[in-house]
């Protein structure tokens, strides 16, 4: 209930504040270790801060970034989680994508010791509704309650 009544309260001020449609409104931003990554309400995808593969941004831009920097083109992400090193994010068709510092395998790709600096897709469904991204472990939710 918290959670929706904060998105409608910032809503309201993107609308009020930038003009309805605006692109210049958060839907979700989340706090990592030295950087964070949002979702804009045009549903596209933001990080800023320390990089080290932590941001998306493909191995062509390891730099660590002072302004928010959009990640890919794509305007279909619904939710985004920073965890310590790492970041998950839902896509709106109910895709789980993670990328990061994966050396405890919370990146879901079963491999450890490993570096993810592109944006990816774990597995092939299309169900996960929750993400949660922690200190070096990860945890999401299907539609159908399991974890």
């Amino acid at each position: 209930m918290k959670r929706k009544l904060l998105t409608y309260k910032l809503l309201l001020f993107c609308t009020l504040i930038f003009g309805q449609g605006s692109n210049g409104c958060w839907r979700v931003i989340s706090a990592g270790q030295n950087f964070s990554m949002g979702v804009k309400s045009d549903g596209t995808l933001w990080g800023w801060g320390q990089n080290s593969n932590r941001l998306g941004l493909g191995l062509a831009n390891l730099a660590d970034q002072n302004l928010p920097t959009q990640i890919g083109t794509a305007n279909d992400w619904l939710t985004v989680s920073a965890g310590a090193v790492h970041t998950l994010a839902l896509k709106t068709n109910g895709t789980l994508w993670a990328w990061g510092n994966g050396q405890f395998g919370q990146l879901g790709n079963a491999i450890f010791n490993s570096a993810t600096p592109n944006v990816t897709q774990i597995g092939t469904a299309t169900d996960w509704v929750e993400i949660s991204a922690g200190n070096r472990f990860s945890l999401a939710i299907k539609n159908n309650g399991t974890l």
